[in-house]
């Protein structure tokens, strides 16, 4: 075992077990949620590097692992506990601007052991090696918390840290409407991935506010997609014993379908026709209009 990052950890509400009534009632400790990404530390040999998730040499990983390398003298990193940073400079800006701070966060630190270090053991750890420190902020209960969340600005979120481990995220409104702003978050946005084939590449960068929102999406568009294709095959079947051999056959299958088809299936019939693939230009000329809404997880939650 070479590190021990976070467990997954979810929003206020999300899950059973983030419901406020299911929460613990005792030992909260609430931090400040930074809005860069979530560094990793580990040894690899004699070298101390930064682990991003998913990656180790992402861009975010690279230059965390050079910045820790210049500003820290790594030798004595413990080898029995995973040091966990906000990775913070302007290049990864995502929605919070920093205004050009570059700088690595401790924001947790777990032993291989499992043993989840509380604030106060970040404070040691921080001293000990001269590492920034995620802020501490203090709220007399979590209703207090989620006023202010609806009404804060210049700020991500907070981390709610429970004495067994248990972290829950609480982000402000105007954060998750900025987010979906700056990412473009679109019915096209998402036409756009599955014409790329990275719809996967674009659900691993959201957070999860927003993954369900794309997802529901992106299955509207596939199951309209899938059906006219179907429907487009099935019209083919019908022309095709018309389209005999050479040039004149071809023409008969053309003039048959300029008569009898859709004119707008025209392409699609001669496409098909040549053998040539129908999906990706379905899905390019898709009509937006048809897509449900993407309603903000504000408004779904409420």
């Amino acid at each position: 075992l070479a590190a021990r990052p976070f467990e997954k950890f979810f929003n206020l509400g999300e899950m059973p077990e983030t419901l406020i009534d299911n929460l613990p009632t005792e030992g909260l400790e609430v931090t400040v949620k930074l809005d860069g990404s979530l560094g990793v530390g580990y040894w690899y040999g004699d070298h101390y590097r930064i682990a991003t998730r998913g990656s180790f040499s992402s861009e975010q990983s690279q230059w965390a692992t050079a910045f820790m390398q210049r500003n820290y003298d790594t030798s004595g990193f413990p080898h029995d506990t995973t040091l966990l940073f906000e990775i913070i400079y302007p290049q990864n800006q995502i929605v919070i601007n920093y205004r050009g701070e570059e700088a690595l966060y401790l924001i947790g630190a777990i032993a291989l052991d499992g043993y989840d270090y509380p604030y106060a053991g970040l404070q040691e750890i921080a001293t000990r090696y001269g590492f920034k420190l995620v802020a501490k902020a203090e709220f007399a209960d979590i209703p207090g918390l989620l006023e202010l969340a609806a009404n804060s600005s210049g700020v991500e979120g907070w981390v709610l840290r429970y004495p067994n481990g248990m972290r829950v995220k609480v982000k402000t409104s105007e954060y998750l409407k900025l987010h979906r702003l700056v990412t473009s978050l679109s019915p096209a946005r998402v036409r756009d991935a599955l014409l790329g084939n990275d719809l996967r590449e674009l659900i691993k960068e959201l957070p999860e506010e927003f993954r369900q929102q794309v997802e529901t999406t992106a299955a509207f568009i596939e199951s309209q997609v899938a059906s006219e294709e179907v429907r487009l095959r099935q019209l083919f079947v019908r022309y095709q014993p018309l389209a005999g051999e050479g040039r004149e056959g071809r023409k008969a299958f053309a003039v048959a379908v300029a008569q009898n088809a859709n004119p707008a299936d025209l392409p699609y019939l001669f496409a098909l026709l040549d053998n040539k693939p129908i999906r990706p230009t379905l899905i390019g000329k898709f009509d937006l209009t048809t897509v449900p809404e993407m309603v903000g997880v504000q408004e779904d939650e409420a």
